[in-house]
């Protein structure tokens, strides 16, 4: 890049895609328990199962999916750019399954169809959140730009998750947490989620361009890992983010 200074415009762009990035595992995490128990009746030991299997899945599952994105070819559109966009409009059919799917049907067919689109979930969304979080290396080489995009992601982030812990409670009461109402407010969501999202991405650009032959093998994967900076890294995040959702999803039940 001559010109290392990103515009503006790309600036704002990432804040939006990273925006509409948070809303998907936050609504989840809150709401869906709640939803899928109280609201539908499910049986609470067959839901938090199928929590407990698809973390395990996922933490099997996301690296194999960094593996295949990284071998997808570069383009005129870029490479990134073009899976975020995918991913986002994928997750989001999916999203749809996992909330309409289960309320609309009854039984055993109401917890298979749960099960199968909570762990499609697991794939559809790393997706969207890897390539997005792909893109900052790729807008620019410039160090100073990279902090600042860092800084953007963190407040998009925060935004992302303030709408939803501020909105999504007071319209679910407000409708009397019916099942229309948390349906209601999942259908809006969705939308900003995709407006954002496919919205910020169109806005970046993927300026910095790479060696398109050089991959990673699986066997990296594993050599990566037991790395002990990395392998320490991986155990803090796995111990917050249990502790996270534990939390979060207690709060919402005790309050």
């Amino acid at each position: 890049m001559e010109n290392k200074k990103l515009p503006l415009s790309e600036k704002i762009s990432y804040a939006f895609a990273n925006i509409g990035n948070i809303p998907i595992m936050t609504l989840v995490s809150s709401f869906l328990s709640i939803f899928y128990v109280t609201v539908l009746g499910m049986d609470e030991f067959k839901v938090g199962t199928m929590f407990l299997l698809a973390r395990i899945f996922d933490g099997v599952n996301d690296p194999f999916i960094g593996y295949l994105i990284d071998r997808r070819p570069n383009t005129a559109f870029g490479k990134f750019r073009r899976i975020l966009i995918t991913g986002t409009v994928i997750c989001a059919l999916n999203y749809v399954l996992l909330w309409f799917g289960p309320a609309y049907v009854s039984g055993s067919l109401s917890l298979t169809i749960a099960y199968i689109s909570y762990f499609l979930l697991g794939v559809t969304f790393p997706v969207m959140d890897i390539s997005l979080n792909s893109m900052l290396p790729v807008m620019t080489d410039d160090l100073k730009e990279r902090n600042v995009l860092s800084s953007i992601k963190s407040i998009g982030y925060g935004l992302g998750g303030g709408i939803c812990g501020i909105l999504a409670p007071v319209f679910i009461s407000a409708m009397n947490s019916t099942k229309e109402a948390y349906l209601t407010v999942i259908g809006g969501f969705i939308i900003l989620v995709l407006a954002a999202s496919i919205g910020g991405t169109l806005g970046m650009r993927e300026n910095v361009r790479f060696d398109d032959s050089k991959h990673y093998k699986i066997g990296d994967i594993v050599k990566i890992v037991t790395v002990r900076p990395v392998f320490v890294t991986f155990i803090a995040s796995l111990l917050y983010n249990s502790g996270f959702n534990f939390t979060s999803t207690a709060n919402s039940y005790f309050a």
